[in-house]
């Protein structure tokens, strides 16, 4: 799933269904493993056993400190790495029914969080473990499934909106989204990037799309 390449050109990976982070050192063909927990669930073919399930991990990001952190979709959990020590801490979403997605890490230390379902953008201060929630709006009336995040150089935020068909900024102050909508139906806006003018680009159905902004 995930993968981000380290300061030092080495590669971290997250295997969803091995159930582990990954990281390559290309120099020398080595790979170091860090095994995430499984979760435990009744099996209902067995009664009296359990089943084993991955946790899922899905997407990766680096910080300023060298951390990785990452995204567990079968779980509403995200979790963070030290390399140095390989110490892993999870922090669990504020929403119990949060369907993780995409994670980023911003200048001043914060992690960003989309999910799928319900629809929130999360924002964690890892100092306190402090979880803030922003809302999003389907025509006002229900919560838009998002994926794709952006967290720029200078601190803007954008994320993907699958069910609004659009991009949106997310105004930090007013606690609110600036929605961008796409002009073809059904576009389905899922990964998202900006170039160095500036101009955003993000993967739809059959096409590849661009916001001058």
């Amino acid at each position: 799933m995930g993968i981000q390449v380290a300061p030092d050109d080495t590669i971290w990976f997250a295997e969803q269904f091995a159930n582990y982070l990954g990281h390559y050192f290309p120099a020398t063909g080595r790979y170091q493993l860090y095994p995430l927990p499984w979760l435990s669930i009744p099996d209902s073919a067995h009664p009296g056993q359990v089943r084993r399930l991955s946790s899922a991990p899905n997407e990766l990001a680096l910080d300023a400190q060298g951390q990785v952190w990452f995204t567990e979709s079968g779980t509403n959990r995200l979790g963070r790495l030290d390399p140095a020590t390989g110490a892993m801490h999870l922090f669990a979403a504020p929403d119990p029914h949060a369907l993780l997605m995409e994670i980023a890490s911003d200048a001043q230390g914060s992690i960003w969080v989309t999910s799928f379902t319900p629809g929130l953008l999360f924002r964690l201060q890892p100092g306190t473990g402090t979880f803030t929630s922003y809302v999003t709006s389907v025509q006002g009336s229900g919560r838009s499934a998002l994926y794709g995040l952006l967290v720029t150089p200078a601190g803007e935020v954008w994320v993907t909106m699958l069910a609004e068909n659009a991009l949106a900024r997310l105004d930090v102050a007013a606690q609110r989204f600036l929605t961008y909508p796409l002009p073809r139906p059904n576009s389905q806006p899922l990964g998202l990037v900006m170039d160095a003018s500036h101009t955003l680009w993000f993967t739809g159905v059959d096409a590849v799309g661009m916001l001058r902004l």
